[in-house]
């Protein structure tokens, strides 16, 4: 598992503590091709529309939301973003695992960072076919909605 970078140039440790960020070069930016899990707009969390988002059935308290999944041919990919949001007060963490070796990896989990594209390094290069990732309600009595606005593959 690795850590993730924001797009403000933040490298976020799981306690949420900022360093500057490497430059990163050499990477393409992918739409995925297909995204699903979420019953609400799933085509919004792929569309480059950073205004419009797919979102997550209520997630219960002490519960993981359903996974949303993107899609795409396979791509040799070095990492991959999410920018993510939620409705309420209480999501605080995220699960981003990548599909390659013929298994689902995990990238990372912990604390989330919300409102802008975080960068979730794989740790190598892989031809990667899927990613998804998942929200988590860790407050009592809440339940909250998770929100994908966007998420592309870093093709190498």
């Amino acid at each position: 598992m690795t850590t993730p970078i924001t797009t403000s140039g933040v490298v976020v440790s799981q306690e949420m503590t900022p360093f500057l960020k490497s430059n990163i070069l050499g990477v393409t930016w992918v739409t995925p091709t297909s995204g699903s899990g979420w019953p609400t707009d799933p085509n919004n969390a792929w569309d480059d529309d950073e205004g419009s988002y797919a979102a997550s059935d209520p997630i219960l308290t002490g519960w993981w939301s359903d996974w949303f999944t993107w899609g795409h041919a396979a791509l040799d990919c070095n990492k991959v973003r999410i920018w993510s949001d939620h409705q309420g007060d209480w999501l605080e963490d995220i699960e981003v695992e990548a599909y390659y070796n013929g298994d689902w990896q995990l990238v990372y989990s912990g604390k989330c960072v919300e409102k802008e594209f975080v960068t979730y390094p794989l740790g190598g290069i892989y031809s990667v076919t899927q990613m998804r990732a998942r929200r988590w309600n860790p407050e009592s009595g809440d339940t909250d909605k998770g929100q994908f606005y966007e998420a592309d593959f870093g093709k190498v």
